[in-house]
């Protein structure tokens, strides 16, 4: 198998995990029991990201991939998804619970998650040969 459809494969199956995980999170109200599982999904979900953004631009827009302008690209897209999606968690009502010096030092943290998660995906991503 090509490096091309190893990485897409591993995306999905990366994608089925974060969706297997947020569904047993739900039913079992795991973000109210343990502290930690928002970090866990929003290191995840850094990583998925960070990997979709990779394989776009090594596979389909292989002229954009430059090692080091990447890193920054694929660092930036991950943080403008992580605020997009801590804009939906406000609206919709998530971070309530919390207070505001709180909820700001929550909204920090699953960023730095998020980033550091993209940042997993480069270092793996940037070990592959764009030969597939």
């Amino acid at each position: 198998m090509s490096p091309r459809l190893i990485s897409l494969l591993v995306i999905f199956a990366l994608v089925a995990l974060l969706g297997a995980l947020q569904q047993l999170a739900f039913a079992h109200y795991l973000y109210w029991r343990y502290s930690w599982y928002d970090i866990l999904m929003h290191f995840l979900g850094g990583v998925v990201v960070g990997a979709v953004y990779l394989w776009v631009v090594r596979y389909e827009l292989p002229a954009f991939f430059k090692k080091y302008e990447t890193f920054l690209y694929v660092f930036a897209f991950s943080l403008l998804v992580g605020i997009l999606w801590e804009v939906f968690e406000f609206f919709v009502g998530i971070d309530r619970e919390f207070s505001y010096p709180v909820r700001q030092i929550d909204t920090a943290i699953d960023l730095v998650m998020d980033v550091l998660g993209a940042t997993l995906s480069y270092m793996v991503f940037s070990r592959f040969k764009n030969n597939g």
